[in-house]
């Protein structure tokens, strides 16, 4: 699929948020009128977001994860 518009979703420990995000996302994107890609970028999480980002992805084919090991800001 060719995308038209990107999100990107920084995260740094962040998994008390992500199911929230993750359906917001969704909803807007039975809305969005241009083919739209969702892109995680996990900034060295220390806690279990780099588990649950993995977990909404490989459920949403639009969804998509870049992990940065160590802190960028």
């Amino acid at each position: 699929m060719t995308y038209e518009f990107t999100i990107v979703v920084p995260v740094y420990n962040e998994e008390d948020n992500l199911l929230r995000v993750e359906a917001e996302l969704l909803a807007y994107m039975k809305i969005a009128s241009k083919p739209t890609k969702i892109l995680f970028v996990n900034d060295g999480s220390k806690d279990n977001s780099q588990e649950l980002i993995e977990g909404i992805c490989s459920r949403h084919p639009n969804f998509h994860i870049y992990f940065l090991k160590k802190i960028a800001g």
